[in-house]
């Protein structure tokens, strides 16, 4: 039987020192040593996890960053 595991995804919530704090899609909060990424990752970066290591996906963070300012567009304007 194969098993096929899909990639999980986390948001970057913040940098702490050595560590990226990492929330997931349940709102759990997991501490990955930064050194584990293949670039520097920053605030609200869409994170994969792929066989034991991290990479920024840049295309889900744009799409999400698009999303968010999509929903705030005109909502201060009078």
């Amino acid at each position: 039987m194969l098993v096929v595991m899909k990639d999980k995804k986390f948001i970057v919530d913040r940098i702490e020192n050595k560590s990226v704090v990492l929330e997931d899609d349940k709102k759990d909060i997991i501490l990955i040593d930064i050194n584990l990424f293949d670039k520097q990752p920053k605030d609200g970066d869409v994170v994969v996890m792929c066989n034991n290591s991290f990479y920024v996906d840049e295309d889900a963070t744009k799409d999400k960053k698009n999303k968010i300012n999509s929903l705030m567009k005109g909502m201060w304007e009078e």
